[in-house]
């Protein structure tokens, strides 16, 4: 195989994403689509020129689809991944894998049963300044790392969310499926597992059905603390920060800045970092995992981790207790 033909399913805003990066890369192709209303997969299909499937059973029969890219409400993912996986389809989802991690065991044993590649959408990772962090934790140039903090927001004027994406069903403790976990899989990418959380989360402004704001506390099985703050309320905000013994460094803007400061320095300096497409980057390396057969950097197994952290939140959301992560997984 020289070209992975994809069917896309689900063409909203972040749909739409997905697609011009599949149309941007060499190795696949944006050959299929698929929404629910006939109207909104004839306009997609004449605007990225490639064909409009009846229903998701098409899409599943069709010969001519090797991979199927979803970008559907989180609650669909385990059953469209099985199903998928069972006709032989790879799978890109979008992030959360699913809202719980008996859906996610589901997802993931269907493709492992099945020998197709199963890929989550955390991107964030892939930032140049987080690529660069994780270079500078492995270098041990901050020293022994102590703490990790992120805040994520939205802008106001995308509030109230429209939509399943303000069903508090579909979008546990505020922000968290929308923006939370993809801080969840960078702090494990920089610091691994999580093995407890506290959470408070709240309604203050109600312009929406979830809470407004989130705060979840964690501790990592290897010993640092975190401190994550979730909004969809705040004006955008993304900062992810790494303290370490010797030196601090901060990711902000989401990937435009970067800055370290030693321990023995008045001030923080910038450190120059090149911009990258990271959903670009997620795509030809969905691709790369399905030609090459190199292993999906963030797999079906590291998705399910990050959903056994998101159970946990939503519990510590509901009692007010600290949550263990081992107890969902």
């Amino acid at each position: 195989m020289d070209t992975v033909r994809a069917a896309l399913v689900g063409l909203g805003w972040w749909g739409d994403k997905l697609a011009a990066a599949l149309a941007g890369n060499e190795r696949t192709e944006m050959a299929v689509c698929f929404a629910r209303t006939e109207a909104a997969r004839e306009k997609f299909a004449q605007r990225y020129e490639c064909r409009a499937a009846e229903s998701y059973e098409a899409l599943l029969a069709d010969p001519e689809v090797d991979a199927i890219v979803l970008a559907t409400p989180h609650s669909a993912h385990a059953d469209q991944i099985e199903a998928a996986a069972a006709a032989g389809k790879h799978v890109f989802v979008e992030k959360p894998l699913a809202l719980t991690v008996a859906e996610g065991k589901r997802a993931l044993h269907a493709a492992e049963a099945n020998d197709v590649v199963l890929q989550v959408g955390h991107n964030r990772r892939r930032q140049s300044a987080n690529r660069r962090i994780k270079a500078m934790i492995d270098a041990g140039e901050l020293g022994m790392v102590h703490l990790l903090q992120g805040i994520i927001f939205v802008p106001k004027d995308q509030v109230p969310r429209k939509g399943w994406r303000s069903d508090r069903d579909e979008s546990p403790v505020g922000g968290m499926t929308a923006l939370g976990v993809h801080m969840i899989d960078t702090f494990r990418y920089f610091a691994g597992p999580i093995d407890r959380v506290s959470v408070m989360s709240k309604q203050l402004w109600a312009a929406g059905r979830t809470d407004d704001i989130s705060i979840i506390n964690m501790e990592f099985a290897r010993g640092p603390l975190g401190q994550l703050a979730t909004s969809i309320v705040l004006p955008k905000a993304t900062t992810t920060s790494v303290v370490g013994t010797s030196a601090t460094v901060w990711n902000e803007d989401d990937g435009e800045h970067l800055y370290v400061q030693q321990v023995d320095a008045p001030t923080r300096e910038e450190v120059p970092v090149e911009q990258n497409d990271t959903i670009a980057d997620e795509i030809d390396a969905f691709a790369r995992a399905i030609i090459d057969g190199e292993r999906a950097e963030t797999g079906g197994v590291g998705g399910l981790e990050v959903v056994a952290v998101l159970d946990a939140i939503v519990a510590s959301a509901v009692t007010g207790l600290p949550a263990e992560v081992q107890q969902f997984k």
